[in-house]
C-alpha cells in the first residue's frame, strides 16, 4: 500500500505509524530532510486505519463555534521567554497544575526539534518560543492516549496538522485532553536545520546549546534571533539569520504546506494560539513590541480553559475580522526557485547553498 502519490499529500504527522498495530509503518527521510511513511507490505494487513488518522485524506469539518482574543501575560519574564504574549506557558500551567503531561516541541541535546512530554514546571522553558523546523512526533500520539487512558489531564501543542491528526488517532472524546494548534507558516526541513546547525558550529567552535528564533532583547516584537555554543552567544536581525532567509523564502518549507488546508480560522482543536499580527490597529495601547498572543477558541473545553487563565493576562476581545492575518486565509505561496533550490542542496556543499541564497 502507497500512502501518497505526491509529496504534497502527506504532512509528516506520523498519526498513521503510530496507529498501525503491526508496526509495518516507519518514517523516513527524503532527499530534501522530510519525514515520509513507507509501508512493509510483509507487515501490512490493509486494516486502512492509517489512511482514517491522515489529516490531509480525511477532510476537515471544521467546528462552528469560534471566539476570538488578545492577550498579553502579566507575568513580564515570562512573556520575555515567550514566542508572542506568553500565553501558552499559561494554558501549560493550566494542565501541570492538575498534575498533568504537556506535549509540545523542543530540542533534543543534538538541537533537533522534537515532540516531548513535560511533567514539571521547572522544565516547560524546554518547550516555550517558536521553533521553525518540523518537529518529529516520534511515537508521541501512543504515549497521549497511555496518559489519557491513565485519566491524566494532557495539553498538546502543535502545528494544525499534527493537531487534527491527533484527534483522529484517538477517534474519541477525552474531557482531560485539551489540543492546542498554532497559527503556521510552514513545516522547515529538519535535515537543513540540522545542517545550518553543524554549519555554525564548525564557523564559530563549540556545540550550539540553545537558539531562539524570537529573542526581545532588542523589544522588537521578538525579530532578534540569538544563540549560544558555550563560548560565546551572538544575537542579530531574525532577517539577516541564513536560515530564516531560506526559510522566509519559503524554500525550506514541506510540499504539502503550499495547499495546507488549515490556514483558517476555524478548527477542530480547543484552542489555537499565534501572534496577534496587526494589534497595533485593533488595540495599540497593548502593544509595547513584546509580543501579544492571538487567542482563538473552538470548543466549550477550549473557552474554559481560556476563561481559568484569563484572570492572569491583559486581554480583550475582538472580531474575526480583527484577526485574519495571511497564514489564516491563504497557504504560504511555493517560491518559483524551491526546485532549483532543493536540486542544487542535494548537490552542493552546504557553505555554497548559503552564499547562493542569502539576501
Amino acid at each position: 500500500m502507497k500512502l501518497y502519490k505526491e509529496k504534497q499529500e502527506c504532512c509528516g504527522c506520523g498519526a498513521c505509524a503510530d496507529v498501525c498495530v503491526k508496526n509495518a509503518i516507519t518514517m523516513k527521510m527524503d532527499e530534501e530532510g522530510f519525514l515520509y511513511p513507507a509501508v512493509d507490505e510483509q507487515k501490512c494487513v490493509s486494516c486502512q486505519r492509517c489512511w482514517q488518522v491522515c489529516p490531509l485524506k480525511k477532510g476537515a469539518g471544521f467546528q462552528k463555534k469560534h471566539r476570538y482574543y488578545g492577550a498579553v501575560n502579566k507575568d513580564l519574564r515570562v512573556r520575555e521567554r515567550s514566542s508572542s504574549g506568553g500565553v501558552f506557558s499559561l494554558l501549560a500551567d493550566y494542565v501541570l497544575n492538575k498534575s498533568g503531561s504537556v506535549f509540545a516541541a523542543g530540542y533534543d541535546p543534538e538541537m533537533n526539534v522534537v515532540h516531548m512530554e513535560i511533567a514539571d514546571a521547572k522544565n516547560l522553558d524546554r518547550v516555550r518560543r517558536s521553533k521553525y523546523v518540523q518537529s518529529d512526533t516520534g511515537m508521541i500520539f501512543r504515549k497521549i492516549r497511555a496518559r489519557l487512558k491513565e485519566g491524566t489531564w494532557v495539553l498538546f501543542t502543535g502545528t494544525p496538522c499534527q493537531a487534527e491528526a491527533l484527534r483522529l488517532y484517538l477517534d474519541q472524546e477525552y474531557d482531560r485532553l485539551i489540543i492546542a494548534d498554532l497559527v503556521c507558516y510552514g513545516a522547515s526541513s529538519p535535515q537543513i536545520w540540522q545542517k545550518y546547525i553543524r554549519w555554525l558550529e564548525r564557523r564559530y567552535g563549540g556545540k550550539i546549546e540553545e537558539y531562539d528564533f524570537r529573542d526581545k532583547r532588542n523589544r522588537d516584537h521578538g525579530h532578534t534571533v540569538s544563540w549560544k555554543n558555550g563560548k560565546e552567544e551572538k544575537a542579530y536581525p531574525m532577517y539577516k539569520d541564513p536560515y530564516n532567509q531560506m526559510y522566509f523564502h519559503n524554500y525550506t518549507i514541506r510540499p504539502s504546506c503550499f495547499q495546507c488546508p488549515f490556514c483558517t480560522p476555524e478548527r477542530n482543536s480547543d484552542i489555537t494560539l499565534g501572534d496577534f499580527w496587526g494589534v497595533e490597529k485593533v488595540r495599540p495601547e497593548i502593544d509595547d513590541r513584546m509580543g501579544v498572543s492571538l487567542v482563538m477558541t473552538h470548543s466549550e473545553k477550549g473557552e474554559a480553559a481560556w476563561s481559568d487563565i484569563r484572570r492572569k493576562c491583559v486581554s480583550f476581545e475582538c472580531e474575526k475580522k480583527d484577526v485574519l492575518q495571511p497564514r489564516l486565509q491563504t497557504p504560504t505561496e511555493r517560491p518559483a526557485r524551491r526546485s532549483l533550490f532543493m536540486t542544487l542542496y542535494r548537490h552542493l556543499p552546504f557553505s555554497v547553498i548559503l552564499r547562493l541564497f542569502r539576501r
